[in-house]
Formats: C-alpha cells, sequence, structure tokens
C-alpha cells in the first residue's frame, strides 16, 4: 500500500500492475519493492477512482485487498469503506471478465468445425 501510494502520489500509474511486475526484496529489516514493464506507465494526476481500480490487476483476495487498501486509504486520507468497496469491486469486474474470457476460448476448442 505504502510502495503504491509512493508512486500514485509521483502520478506514476502502471497499466499493468499485476504481481508479476512488483519485485519485493528484503535487505536488512526492510523490504524494497521495485516495479518492471515500466514501458507500461502512464505519467498523470489520478483520480481517487485511478488509483483504485489501479489494483484490480493484484487478482488478490477480498480478504487480502481488505488489508492492502485500509492501509491504502490510511495514508492518503482516502474514506476507508468508499476504498474498499470501488477497490473490491473493482477487482470483481476484472476477475469476471478474465475468467468469462477463459471460459469462451475452452467453449471454442470444444467445438467440432
Amino acid at each position: 500500500a505504502k510502495f503504491t501510494s509512493k508512486l500514485h502520489n509521483k502520478n506514476i500509474l502502471h497499466l499493468d500492475y499485476s504481481a508479476g511486475n512488483v519485485l519485493i526484496k528484503k535487505e536488512a529489516n526492510k523490504y524494497k519493492f521495485k516495479v518492471v514493464d515500466v514501458n507500461r506507465m502512464k505519467f498523470k494526476k489520478l483520480s481517487i477512482d485511478e488509483r483504485l481500480k489501479n489494483f484490480n490487476m493484484l487478482w488478490a483476495s477480498n480478504d487480502d485487498m481488505k488489508i492492502i487498501i485500509t492501509e491504502y486509504a490510511r495514508i492518503n486520507n482516502i474514506n476507508k469503506n468508499y476504498a474498499i468497496n470501488k477497490a473490491i469491486s473493482y477487482s470483481f469486474r476484472l476477475k469476471l471478465f478474465k475468467n468469462f474470457k477463459k471460459l469462451i476460448k475452452g467453449k471454442i476448442k470444444n467445438i467440432d468445425w
């Protein structure tokens, strides 16, 4: 949450902000975070909704998302309940869309042309 907040506060929006594109390394008693796939970034002032939607590709469970977003909301002085509901809604919609695409692809493979 803190790392993402720093990115967003520097007007950085990663267009593929997924777990595979965030590297975490423990050094001494601290964690260092780095982003890869940097060619997929936009630099602009972000609305609250754009910030919250940026978490949807993490593919986190609702419980994990609540923990992350609670801290993100605290850091950025955003209404916690609004932030959690919005972020989980964006996450749910992306999961629904991706799973629907997988279902369709699976069905198409099984059709005898």
